[in-house]
């Protein structure tokens, strides 16, 4: 019987559930892994990680209730040996992955990928989940962004809008700054409160997928683009923030502008998992219409806001 969360049809058998291993110990699984790939020897494994729940029966277990790690992709921290990622259950680690001084053979007990610290480093839920029956809905499937700065400029900042919840931003440096690791349990707990966090909601799948632009380190040109879905296979939206708070609102990311405004800027379809991208002074989004929708400086206009249809409870 499935003891997870949300349909039955997910819930994977318990052959899932655990790790198998060849008998000379060079062949195992990696389910619900972040691995590291050497693409000077074949790309050979030769580090990985796995959270300690991804075999666990019930809410929490990433095999048993489809809460797969790898709903977004790794990001680099530069200029460190640290990188952020999360997943469908709505965890960010931050992981450490020095090569270990001596050499390793990594196997289904030896990790091999840092010797300068223990994994994860940090881990956190970015958000409470929502409540019953939605608290599966609180995936992360765009990989957060980083926007390098140095200390002396205010420091690089870690972007995330998972589904559920609100466009965050975190101040990192090899770790998430303001965090209490000292508790347990941290991926069952909001243990790291985000830097700033923007009034927009989305409760829609999958969440905001994200891009930065900026010119260097100038915060008066730092923007966030994040498109969204209205809804499953329907209309979508692109938004962009202040990647930096107004000093009269230091917790607010504030909107600059949504496609929404002006009815000859919004959207036919969302574009699920596709990040905005920003080049030659204009935003390119390729979208779920098959086409690629180009924005750019206009010249001022007056705009009349258009109601937005209630398009129902969220789809996945």
């Amino acid at each position: 019987m499935c003891k997870g969360i949300g349909s039955p049809k997910v819930c994977r058998g318990p052959d899932t559930c655990i790790a198998h291993e060849a008998r000379n110990r060079n062949l195992f699984d990696v389910n619900e892994s972040l691995i590291q790939l050497d693409p000077r020897k074949g790309l050979k494994l030769t580090g990985w990680f796995r959270p300690a729940n991804w075999d666990e029966f019930g809410a929490d277990g990433l095999e048993m209730s489809d809460l797969d790690l790898g709903g977004s992709g790794p990001v680099l921290i530069p200029g460190t040996t640290r990188l952020i990622g999360g997943g469908k259950q709505g965890v960010l680690y931050l992981l450490d992955t020095a090569q270990p001084r001596s050499p390793c053979i990594a196997s289904l007990t030896n990790t091999c990928l840092s010797s300068a610290s223990p994994n994860p480093v940090q881990s956190f839920q970015v958000a409470p989940p929502p409540p019953p029956p939605n608290e599966y809905y609180r995936q992360l499937f765009g990989g957060p962004v980083i926007w390098s700065r140095p200390a002396n400029q205010g420091g690089s900042l870690a972007f995330v809008w998972r589904e559920n919840d609100y466009l965050r931003s975190y101040l990192v440096s090899d770790k998430f700054e303001g965090c209490d690791t000292n508790r347990p349990a941290p991926t069952t707990s909001q243990n790291c409160p985000s830097f700033a966090q923007s009034t927009d909601f989305t409760d829609r799948h999958p969440g905001g997928i994200l891009a930065l632009s900026a010119d260097g380190v100038d915060a008066s040109t730092a923007i966030v683009w994040a498109s969204v879905s209205r809804v499953m296979n329907g209309p979508g939206k692109l938004i962009a923030f202040k990647a930096v708070p107004e000093p009269s609102t230091p917790t607010l990311l504030t909107k600059l502008w949504d496609s929404e405004l002006c009815e000859e800027d919004r959207l036919e379809g969302g574009s699920d998992f596709i990040p905005p991208t920003v080049a030659n002074g204009k935003v390119y989004l390729a979208t779920g219409a098959n086409e690629v929708e180009v924005f750019g400086l206009s010249e001022p206009r007056q705009c009349v806001p258009q109601l937005t249809p209630d398009l129902g409870p969220m789809l996945q």
